[in-house]
């Protein structure tokens, strides 16, 4: 049995079991994981049951799916992938029983059982003070250093 954990900033939100052959991920309502997040796409990613092996597909979404650091387009999942989504991360959990050994993850919320027609729905984490600041202040100094560099250019040519 397989299961994905998913968090968002380093906080847990829910967790999947993944008991059907194929499972969407995206943030359209008629996806089997959704994702609420701008960064996903309406149909994101699939990811397939066959013969007892998972592989997870990106479906030509606009930002690309990540596993462990590498952007994809079709790959095998093994047991502690961790899919990356927008700001979401969906770690792959494999297991004969489908029990998680790992306390980190005892905690975890039953969102969607076999039965479930549903999809789970997942909301970004509230904005923390000061999260992104630094990226703020970098793309501030970034555009006011290529007007400046514009704005010598153009005068530059002029005279």
């Amino acid at each position: 049995m397989a299961k994905l954990v998913i968090s968002s900033s380093n906080s847990l939100s829910s967790e999947v079991l993944l008991t059907q052959d194929s499972t969407t991920i995206g943030r359209g309502a008629d996806n089997d994981v959704r994702i609420d997040n701008t960064l996903a796409s309406t149909h994101h990613a699939r990811i397939i049951q066959k013969s007892g092996q998972y592989f997870l597909e990106d479906l030509n979404s606009t930002n690309g799916t990540i596993i462990n650091s590498e952007k994809i387009k079709t790959r095998d999942l093994k047991d502690g992938d961790v899919i990356f989504i927008g700001k979401h991360e969906l770690r792959f959990v494999e297991t004969e029983d489908g029990v998680e050994g790992d306390a980190n993850f005892a905690k975890t919320i039953l969102i969607r059982t076999g039965n479930d027609t549903t999809p789970p729905a997942l909301s970004p984490p509230s904005a923390k003070p000061n999260e992104g600041g630094l990226i703020k202040i970098v793309s501030i100094v970034v555009g006011a250093l290529a007007i400046a560099l514009g704005t010598y250019l153009f005068w530059k040519m002029r005279h």
